[in-house]
């Protein structure tokens, strides 16, 4: 009772930011971040990455896609570099020759350009709803995912809901 969430959404970039300027308690990352002046709380937790594209596209009519098939399409990629240089691990040398056509740094702005069929948005599932939209989503083949991160500054003092809050995190997580 009398607590209050107040929440701000953006890149590791912005949310590391705010963490350094004390703004924020902690925050959500997709992978490690590895700064020593960090600490991170793995949540059991991981996202599955696909391609948001247009409902009406011949993509959509598959059930997902084979990650060779990203190679050749037009992408829409995060702005943040993927932590831990991701975008090489998933694909290799090829990656540098991808047809990337826009890039940006939250989602809503990819869903318009990928539903007028200016590219295909990789992104992570159930970020973006597609009901009621010329979208879809579809996951890709093997399965690209990353985990999910609760990142605090090291030795930082929190008040005690930030403290019980990240106490039930924990606790929660130890029963999954």
């Amino acid at each position: 009772p009398d607590v209050r969430f107040h929440t701000h959404s953006g890149d590791a970039d912005m949310v590391l930011d705010r963490l350094d300027k004390g703004l924020v308690d902690m925050g959500l990352l997709l992978g490690p971040i590895r700064q020593e002046k960090y600490d991170y709380f793995k949540i059991h937790r991981s996202d599955t990455f696909g391609l948001l594209m247009p409902g009406d596209c011949e993509l959509a009519s598959q059930e997902a896609i084979d990650i060779d098939q990203l190679k050749s399409l037009p992408l829409i990629l995060a702005e943040q570099t993927f932590l831990g240089h991701q975008e090489l691990e998933w694909f290799g040398a090829d990656y540098s020759s991808m047809n990337i056509v826009g890039t940006y740094n939250l989602i809503y702005n990819a869903t318009f350009m990928a539903e007028r069929g200016i590219g295909y948005a990789l992104c992570i599932d159930r970020l973006v709803n597609t009901k009621g939209r010329n979208l879809a989503f579809r996951p890709i083949v093997p399965e690209l995912s990353v985990d999910l991160y609760i990142v605090t500054k090291k030795y930082q003092t929190f008040s005690p809901a930030a403290k019980e809050f990240l106490e039930q995190l924990k606790s929660a997580d130890n029963l999954n």
